[in-house]
């Protein structure tokens, strides 16, 4: 059957749309994060906590989804290949980014998902990117996903036994009502 000129989407096409995605989470890791399995220890920490919170499944598996393809958009402005005349590091590419990871997340149809990675750059206090979004403004996903994103990030090469948790604990404090969701 088709609408509008699109045919029903199936268990198999849905299955396909997530495996290309996840390869190209796959590239941006190994491209960004040495190889790490950074995408997906973003997931499972953030399912983690949206599960310790009580959220409804949907929600669980739109913030696991997220978590995993946040940074797929990055390997699109990655060496100037889609914007040659921006060096890299020039403030505004991680809202680029996510901009592109949302579209794509669009584009395959997991419009929760999308939303949440739209949203992950928005600061708690109201000073992120894109809209400026403030507290309770800022969906639920987006504001755990950032949280699990910057603890992953804290901790990402550096073995726990030399006080890498503790450093992540430390810039949780430091960050929460400012960046981050208290």
């Amino acid at each position: 059957a088709t609408t509008r000129g699109r045919r029903s989407t199936r268990p198999s096409d849905v299955f396909r749309r997530v495996e290309a995605l996840r390869t190209l989470k796959r590239l941006a890791d190994e491209g960004f994060h040495e190889g790490h399995a950074y995408s997906d220890a973003v997931a499972t920490r953030a399912v983690r906590i949206a599960t310790a919170m009580h959220l409804p499944s949907e929600v669980v598996q739109a913030i696991q989804l997220a978590s995993e393809l946040c940074e797929v958009g990055s390997l699109l402005i990655r060496d100037g290949a889609l914007h040659p005349s921006l060096p890299s590091g020039v403030l505004g590419l991680d809202s680029v980014a996510a901009t592109l990871s949302e579209r794509l997340l669009l584009a395959c149809g997991f419009k929760e998902a999308a939303e949440i990675v739209a949203s992950v750059d928005e600061h708690f206090d109201g000073t992120g990117t894109p809209c400026a979004l403030r507290g309770d403004a800022i969906p639920i996903g987006a504001r755990i996903l950032a949280v699990a994103r910057d603890v992953e990030l804290t901790l990402e090469g550096r073995p726990l036994a030399m006080g890498a948790l503790g450093a992540a604990c430390a810039r949780l404090e430091a960050h929460a009502s400012r960046d981050l969701d208290p």
